[in-house]
């Protein structure tokens, strides 16, 4: 089932948006744009986003 994950701000802006076809697992480390919280989200086709709770990455 096709997926899109990515990282998203508090604003809903979102850190790249790119399609995750096969059934790989995605890790994310402390990937963001800065001083800002974000958070890890999935979203499967068809379906809700499902999204961490938003942390403050460490530089």
């Amino acid at each position: 089932m096709p997926r899109t994950d990515y990282l998203e701000d508090r604003q809903g802006k979102k850190y790249p948006e790119s399609p995750v076809i096969n059934k790989l697992q995605e890790y994310y480390g402390d990937m963001g744009p800065g001083d800002i919280e974000i958070r890890a989200c999935t979203h499967f086709q068809g379906g809700q986003p499902r999204c961490t709770n938003f942390v403050k990455p460490y530089l």
